[in-house]
């Protein structure tokens, strides 16, 4: 039954490809030396400067606000570390990371008909461990919500909605280690993954497996990629280190969308460097959809 439903869905993918739109690469961060500034040390920078689509402003929701080389979220353009490196630090809990793929919350894309939304990116972990769902990565709609607020550790609200992933680096064998959710956007509840705003009782078959089992300072490519297949529903589909989600939610209701999110906890990792980080909207008549 589930490999007759994952034929089936990829086939609608397919069917409803727009084959004959056009990409338009809404950001393409490869971290480069000059959109990297302040720090102590010269090959660790803790600000990116905004210049879609070649690089985002990455901005961190969590207490610290240490412009230090020891500051949690750090940036290197050299090669060997190059990209955005989330790490633990022993007065920093878990924290998130987000940043606009539009320029500004003003600005959102909407989906229509036959529109794909894909975040790609590599990512590598040093030390992965074992940690139930330590790991979130997501295409959001911020409603206009700060992306700097610290989510975890004030009440203030968070009423972002969209897609999430929630995963761990480690080899564990349930089939619950990686979960899709639908984030439900909400006034009351400040944390970003609080079960009362994580849904998936709308979604069909195959939005949930194993964890990813990572290699120790390996990198991976991995993708998140969100299809408006007709008026009410969307296609879900996560691509990573052999992991291979795909489902559907019917009746949807998040087809606007503006921002992304890596959410990362001490638990999951020493750190995770992520690289490549890219969002690309494909159209059915090639021209962008924007919310007005």
């Amino acid at each position: 039954m589930k490999k007759a439903f994952l034929l089936l869905f990829s086939f609608v993918c397919i069917a409803w490809s727009p084959l004959h739109g056009g990409e338009t690469v809404l950001l393409n961060d490869t971290f480069d030396a000059e959109m990297l500034s302040g720090g102590d040390s010269e090959d660790l920078q803790v600000y990116s400067l905004q210049d879609l689509p070649r690089s985002a402003e990455w901005l961190s929701s969590y207490q610290d606000k240490s412009t230090s080389e020891t500051a949690a979220l750090v940036f290197s353009s050299v090669d060997e570390n190059r990209g955005m490196t989330l790490r633990f630090l022993p007065d920093v809990g878990t924290f998130n990371v987000m940043a606009r793929f539009t320029e500004s919350s003003s600005e959102p894309v909407q989906l229509k008909v036959g529109d794909s939304l894909t975040l790609s990116f590599t990512l590598s972990a040093s030390n992965p461990k074992s940690a139930y769902r330590a790991i979130a990565i997501g295409l959001l709609y911020s409603h206009g919500a700060e992306l700097e607020a610290p989510y975890y550790v004030t009440q203030t609200s968070a009423p972002f909605s969209g897609y999430l992933v929630r995963t761990n680096f480690g080899s564990d064998d349930s089939p619950f280690g990686t979960v899709l959710s639908r984030r439900v956007s909400s006034q009351n509840q400040h944390s970003l993954y609080h079960s009362d705003t994580l849904k998936e009782d709308s979604f069909t078959e195959g939005y949930h497996t194993r964890s990813l089992a990572l290699e120790d300072g390996v990198p991976v490519e991995g993708s998140l990629t969100i299809t408006r297949i007709d008026e009410n529903t969307n296609a879900i589909q996560f691509l990573m280190n052999g992991i291979a989600l795909s489902t559907s939610e019917s009746p949807a209701e998040d087809f606007v969308f503006d921002s992304i999110n890596f959410g990362f906890s001490p638990e999951a990792a020493d750190s995770m460097t992520l690289n490549h980080i890219k969002v690309v909207l494909t159209t059915s008549d090639s021209k962008p959809s924007k919310q007005k």
